[in-house]
């Protein structure tokens, strides 16, 4: 039988960090004090272990760095230099600024956005759209039925206008003016209508804006399905925020790789196949583009041997 056609000569995870960069990621550290009276588990290692325990799914410190002492061989790939104890890594996520870890997010959004960004709204970003408050995406419901419609029978955007009216407890009576405005959802075949204040923009503009926040919506859902924040790896609000910023840096990780493959899938089904082969000696694409093929493999040389002899041959 053949060796796998999957081989890599490294394992999974360190192909995943491969995304990142060290000396970016040292500099940020230095720059907010991170590296201030740090003798060995710099912000690299704390990076690469915290990402794993997220990808892993661990519940506890103590899962986090017994399972390390079970891959001490693979370390060397993830350019660890030292084997963090429970003590190390808990006074480590008290202490180290947990605004790093939001730099190193923001940090590979900027470098990635492109690549995970298909549509024209990776552009630059209006200056405008900055200072956009959006308070909710819930849809408000429709009280009138009527329609004007195309001619290809789906319902033109329209915008009505209404004013909300508040008494205060002067006698005076506040207004607010705002707009509605319905399109049909032709792939949720559905009307959606949104409330706004901004009573100048084109409806379209509305529309895409909002659509942008329910694009937030689902980044949070999907984090929520595949690095679910059940327990926490320390106490502390800094201990909690580094394990939040670390859970999307290792979302948008996952991201970009399956972005670079040509097969296709979910990306809870890649997360979950990460998380199996994460300390594997596979290649992250072979074996992602053509995950049969090493069973067909098999398979045809079982097919090809011949029969074993039995006692009435």
């Amino acid at each position: 039988m053949g060796k796998s056609t999957h081989f890599s000569g490294q394992p999974l995870y360190s192909q995943v960090i491969n995304l990142l960069d060290k000396g970016k990621i040292l500099k940020i550290s230095k720059q907010y004090g991170g590296e201030r009276y740090i003798k060995s588990f710099d912000c690299w290692s704390h990076l690469v272990v915290m990402l794993y325990a997220v990808i892993m799914r661990f519940d506890s410190l103590r899962e986090i760095t017994t399972s390390m002492l079970a891959e001490a061989r693979k370390l060397s790939h993830l350019r660890l230099a030292v084997m963090p104890r429970r003590s190390t890594l808990s006074d480590a996520n008290k202490r180290r600024p947990e605004v790093i870890f939001e730099e190193i997010y923001r940090s590979l959004y900027a470098t990635y956005r492109s690549r995970l960004c298909s549509d024209s709204r990776h552009g630059k970003t209006p200056v405008w759209m900055k200072r956009l408050h959006i308070i909710d995406s819930t849809t408000i419901t429709v009280l009138d039925d009527i329609m004007y419609q195309t001619p290809e029978g789906y319902m033109e955007v329209r915008i009505q206008h209404v004013v909300f009216a508040k008494s205060l407890n002067d006698g005076r009576t506040m207004k607010h003016n705002a707009r509605l405005i319905t399109y049909v959802d032709v792939q949720k075949r559905k009307l959606i209508t949104l409330l706004t204040n901004d009573m100048d923009f084109d409806p379209n503009e509305v529309i895409a804006i909002y659509r942008q926040r329910w694009e937030i919506e689902l980044l949070f859902k999907q984090m929520k399905q595949n690095f679910p924040l059940k327990y926490f790896y320390g106490e502390s609000a800094n201990a909690i925020k580094i394990q939040i910023w670390v859970t999307l840096i290792a979302n948008l990780l996952l991201m970009v790789m399956k972005q670079g493959l040509t097969r296709s899938w979910s990306f809870s089904g890649l997360a979950t196949m990460v998380r199996i082969c994460l300390m594997y000696y596979v290649n992250f694409h072979s074996l992602f583009n053509s995950p049969e093929k090493d069973w067909e493999m098999v398979w045809k040389s079982v097919v090809q041997e011949p029969p074993n002899p039995t006692l009435f041959d």
